[in-house]
């Protein structure tokens, strides 16, 4: 028995990464020059550096109402339930787990869930949140209330637009300004 040197498979295991190697060409050629390996430096100098950034951003607690639009859009799109870790990670993607501050940034969602579930608005089934028919209420209310307040700052823009149209008006009349 001998070992074709052509389709020999090698996996070296660095750390918690792995590189594959295909023939006996290719592991002396990877091995000399060291390119994989520099390769995944580059990838964990990269992740390092990206993990930083994120960390200095401040994570925030969203409003208790784009908290259940989330939940609600989430469901939407087929999921069964959302827990808080699901949640955060639609959000800020999986390096919200690394920053220094998730542990009080997953409590607080964590209770504003808890909250939703007390006043009618989710479910809890297990660690997961599923929303009830008061939710898509309360969504449709949030709206509704938001559209409203759009409506009424233009309507106040407008007014004083209009305002000032007629108070340069007045001072034209008055020989105030020629």
């Amino acid at each position: 028995d001998s070992i074709d040197a052509r389709n020999l498979q090698v996996r070296h295991y660095y750390g918690m990464d792995t590189v594959d190697y295909l023939g006996i060409w290719d592991i002396a050629l990877g091995r000399i020059t060291g390119w994989p390996y520099f390769r995944i430096h580059a990838d964990r100098l990269w992740n390092l550096v990206a993990q930083y950034i994120f960390n200095r951003r401040t994570l925030v607690t969203k409003r208790r109402s784009e908290i259940l639009a989330e939940v609600v859009g989430i469901v939407e799109q087929g999921a069964d339930g959302v827990s808080a870790m699901s949640l955060l990670s639609n959000r800020y993607g999986h390096r919200w787990a690394g920053h220094p501050d998730w542990e009080p940034l997953n409590n607080g969602v964590e209770f504003h869930l808890d909250m939703l579930v007390d006043s009618g608005e989710l479910r809890k089934i297990g660690h997961r949140y599923t929303p009830t028919g008061l939710a898509l209420k309360a969504l449709e209310e949030t709206q509704e209330q938001e559209r409203r307040h759009k409506a009424n700052l233009r309507l106040q823009g407008a007014l004083a637009a209009l305002t000032l149209v007629a108070a340069a008006a007045a001072a034209v009349q008055a020989n105030l300004i020629k």
